[in-house]
């Protein structure tokens, strides 16, 4: 089998590290733009039908809350 020549090999290796930062950055950029919707407060309006943030939460659903946290914590982490 023959061999590339040298130009060839190194356009490559170019296009192969240009491709790698594009996609990086088209990454990067998605991520941020996605993460900007989702801290917006009509994305927690339309996600939760009559969220006021004003009202307190009741303390059962805050023990419900920590139990299935804590028994996840429990769970995943052992002794």
């Amino acid at each position: 089998m023959s061999k590339l020549p040298r130009p060839f090999k190194i356009t490559l290796r170019v296009l192969l590290v240009l491709f790698l930062i594009a996609l990086c950055l088209a990454a990067f950029v998605g991520y941020t733009f996605l993460s900007d919707y989702v801290h917006e407060k009509r994305y927690v309006e339309r996600t939760i039908p009559n969220y006021d943030p004003t009202r307190p939460i009741p303390a059962e659903a805050l023990r419900e809350d920590f139990t299935i946290l804590r028994g996840a914590i429990e769970e995943n982490h052992g002794d």
